[in-house]
């Protein structure tokens, strides 16, 4: 099942223009710039999660 999880977001991110490379992540917009996993994951965070956990608490 955690494989099915990886190959669903390696798609979801390829649909956003995000492929994996050997030494990392690179973007269609930047395809020269070497991304991190860590990069990757803050960048997108916000249209993964549920905008309602990205809201201030009170």
């Amino acid at each position: 099942m955690e494989m099915q999880a990886e190959e669903a977001a390696r798609r979801w991110l390829a649909g956003q223009g995000v492929s994996q490379v050997r030494d990392g992540w690179v973007s269609d917009e930047k395809p020269d710039a070497l991304l991190t996993a860590n990069e990757v994951a803050h960048s997108w965070a916000g249209d993964v999660l549920p905008k309602i956990w990205m809201q201030p608490t009170r």
